[in-house]
């Protein structure tokens, strides 16, 4: 979650970066946190997970973890709320365009990201049950806000934040590279 903070921060601070770091930030910021309250809530609510273990022996345990699981997912949703008012300098007045934009500026990262995960989650020698439990769930599981986030993003109205006409992003190669390096 510090790292979701972070990032906010920065996209907060520089509105004039340019379009392809403020992206940047904005998934960073994003995923960090959707990540961090999804692992709050949905491990705790089935019974594993550090969160789990954590609250294991405190008194009343069952409280604990009814508290745990209500803080993530209040945690989430503030952070798709968050997420889809952030997002504002990427999308367009226009209703139909802000459909589009919307769809695949979350779409994209969301598959890409999960795919990205599982591919890495492949390497680890422990086996594929962990690839189940950590890299599906944490990339698929925990950034499926931005499965419903386009909806939200579209019906928004547009506000002082929303540019007209829309910030274009281009191809950057730069990005491409170190995406693809890491």
């Amino acid at each position: 979650m510090a790292l979701g903070i972070v990032f906010w921060g920065l996209l907060s601070v520089w509105r004039s970066a340019p379009t392809s770091v403020r992206y940047f930030l904005w998934l960073s910021m994003t995923v960090n946190g959707l990540i961090f309250a999804g692992y709050l809530a949905i491990p705790t609510l089935f019974g594993y997970g550090d969160w789990f273990e954590f609250i294991q022996g405190l008194v009343p345990e069952g409280l604990w973890r009814e508290a745990i699981i209500v803080i993530g997912v209040i945690l989430y949703v503030g952070v798709a709320f968050l997420a889809v008012h952030e997002l504002e300098f990427l999308q367009s007045r226009v209703g139909t365009e802000r459909w589009r934009r919307a769809w695949i500026l979350n779409l994209v990262p969301y598959l890409s990201g999960g795919v990205a995960y599982v591919l890495a989650g492949l390497f680890n020698p422990v086996g594929v049950k962990l690839i189940l439990i950590s890299a599906v769930a944490a990339s698929f599981g925990g950034t499926s806000a931005f499965l419903w986030l386009p909806t939200w993003s579209a019906r928004k109205s547009a506000n002082d934040n929303t540019p007209q006409p829309p910030n274009a992003m281009p191809r950057n190669w730069i990005w491409i590279t170190a995406g693809g390096l890491a």
